[in-house]
């Protein structure tokens, strides 16, 4: 799939606590994940299609999905861990 602009669009399914999922096509996703041993933000991390696998501890901080430039997500997070391949992006919620 593809959006308006010709990127290749990614799934970005984000799984509440109490087992909710909620599925995004986007063509980016932007989120905040933790660095180092003292557990303090390390930034946020932009995820397009294509992007190398990781497993990714998440601030408390909100996550977005973006779609021709237009928010087509946004929620506050209260931190998890996030699974990123190729085509899609995986939030399991605290």
């Amino acid at each position: 799939m593809e959006s308006k602009s010709g990127n290749k669009t990614l799934t970005l399914c984000v799984i509440a606590p109490d087992g909710r999922e909620t599925k995004v096509e986007c063509d980016s996703v932007k989120l905040s994940a933790i660095d180092g041993e003292k557990k303090r933000g390390g930034g946020y991390l932009g995820i397009r299609k294509g992007h190398i696998d990781a497993i990714v501890s998440l601030d408390n901080k909100p996550i977005c999905a973006y779609l021709d430039g237009d928010i087509v997500y946004k929620q506050n997070n209260s931190g998890g861990v996030a699974v990123i391949k190729s085509n899609s992006v995986t939030v399991f919620q605290l």
